[in-house]
């Protein structure tokens, strides 16, 4: 955890909990992302007018996050124009716009990183070998691009190959859950 996930959680409704959701949630991406910008701004890395800016608490949504972090165009040009049309502000330097994308690209390969150590904690406690799959709910894992294929490099990174380890989208994942672990507990009696 770094001082941007601990300002943010300062400004939760349930601060100091559910820190695990705050590290990879998309709930939460986007002001980590929005934080890191306007303190690289503060500190002059990038032009001091996009602090000011992007000011407002929870004004860059992580699906922006995502759209940039996948941003190819030359020039950045799309990253250009979201960031011009969300903040007014018209970055010029081609190097603001590729930080504005690399803590972009920061934030998602973090959660994905963080992401992979929890879904392969249990697949490693267990020393499971030959295949698995891992059911994996969520809007970051849904839409965000690239993020399944982080996910994956990342558990695999982890397990080794001793553990051939897909991902799959699971929807609902927290109704489905509840009502697994309601079974059990009924079972249980």
């Amino acid at each position: 955890i770094c001082a941007y996930d601990e300002a943010m959680d300062a400004t939760t409704p349930n601060c100091g909990f559910q820190m695990q959701e705050k590290l990879v949630s998309g709930m939460y991406l986007g002001e980590l992302a929005r934080r890191m910008l306007v303190h690289l701004a503060e500190l002059r890395c990038l032009p001091v007018v996009l602090a000011s800016a992007m000011a407002k608490p929870w004004s860059f949504e992580t699906k922006f996050v995502g759209m940039l972090s996948a941003d190819r165009m030359p020039g950045l040009q799309f990253t250009r124009g979201v960031i011009r049309k969300l903040f007014r502000v018209d970055l010029t330097s081609v190097e603001d716009l590729h930080v504005v994308r690399d803590v972009c690209c920061l934030v998602r390969g973090r959660a994905a990183q963080i992401s992979a150590t929890f879904c392969s904690a249990p697949l490693a406690k267990t020393h499971k070998q030959g295949r698995a799959t891992v059911a994996v709910d969520g809007s970051v894992y849904e839409k965000m691009p690239s993020f399944r294929r982080l996910l994956q490099d990342n558990m695999n990174a982890i397990l080794g190959a001793e553990c051939d380890v897909t991902t799959t989208l699971a929807r609902d994942g927290s109704g489905v859950g509840a009502a697994f672990i309601s079974a059990l507990a009924v079972n249980d009696k």
